[in-house]
Formats: C-alpha cells, structure tokens, sequence
C-alpha cells in the first residue's frame, strides 16, 4: 500500500526558528524510507505547503522520466516540484524547520495546520484553512459531491 496521508491535526506551534511538530502518524507513514523527513514546496493554487515521502518524489521522478525533456509539461513538472521543493529533515523530536520564504507563501507564523490529501498532505495558517475547508464543503453540497452511498437491494418476494 502506498504512503497514505489521511486527516486533520489540530493547529502545532511554530516556533520563532521556524520549527514545527509534523504529526505522529504523517511521519509513521514515511518511517520506513531512507530519508528521514519530508519534501515541501509552495503549492502553486492556493497559499498552502504540499509535503510527500521518497515514494511520492520518486513517483514525480518517474513521471519526469516519461515527458520529452524539452516539452512544456517537462519543464512545468520541473519547476512546481523539483526546482520549488526542499528536503526537510526531522529533528529528534519529529519537528521539521520551514523554510521562511515557504511559510510567507503559506501565510504560516505562529501555528501550522497538517491536512492529509492521501498521496501528499499540506500545511495551512490554520485560519486561512478553516475558511477555506468551509468553502470547499459549500462548494461540494451546492453540486452533490460526497461520498457515494450503497443502495439497498430489496430482494424479491
């Protein structure tokens, strides 16, 4: 099964260094690679952080391999993921140290919010996170998205 980053962790401290706590069970699911730590980059839609494990990167990596180096979506692909992205490595308490052109990106100083996205998880300002999670569930009732529920199938009498 692939490194999954599922949930929501409640706001963590952010230092005056920059460092933050990543949760318990976003590290327990890239414990078993070689780098210990995470990728970050800016996401390039919104003002939050995307992070991923070594079987993400190397996912990008592959999918890099595929494009013509010459091609717009070669160079696209290069330059959100590998030129933007930085190696952060955990300390012995599990904290990472963000870098300050990624955390005015994310509009992240005193707090971090964690948000698993399966595959990646981001890191948010907590507040600009909670309107943006609101707008988003807005966004899904107003056009029935949702989780698909399993009809009943009445059997004949």
């Amino acid at each position: 099964m692939p490194q999954a980053f599922i949930g929501s962790a409640k706001a963590n401290k952010v230092d005056r260094k920059g460092r933050v706590s990543v949760p318990a069970a976003f590290r327990k699911a890239v414990a078993g690679q070689e780098f210990h730590g995470i990728y970050v980059y800016a996401h390039y839609l919104r003002p939050a952080l995307v992070a991923f494990g070594e079987e993400r990167m190397a996912k990008y990596m592959n999918d890099l391999e595929e494009l013509d180096e010459f091609s717009e979506e070669y160079e696209e692909l290069a330059q959100v993921v590998f030129s933007d992205a930085e190696p952060l490595s955990f300390d012995g308490e599990g904290r990472i140290m963000l870098p300050k052109h990624q955390m005015e990106h994310a509009g992240i100083d005193e707090a971090a919010a964690f948000v698993g996205r399966g595959l990646t998880f981001e890191i948010w300002n907590p507040e600009t996170y909670a309107e943006q999670r609101e707008a988003a569930r807005e966004r899904a009732a107003k056009k029935g998205i949702g989780p698909k529920k399993k009809q009943k199938v009445e059997a004949e009498a």
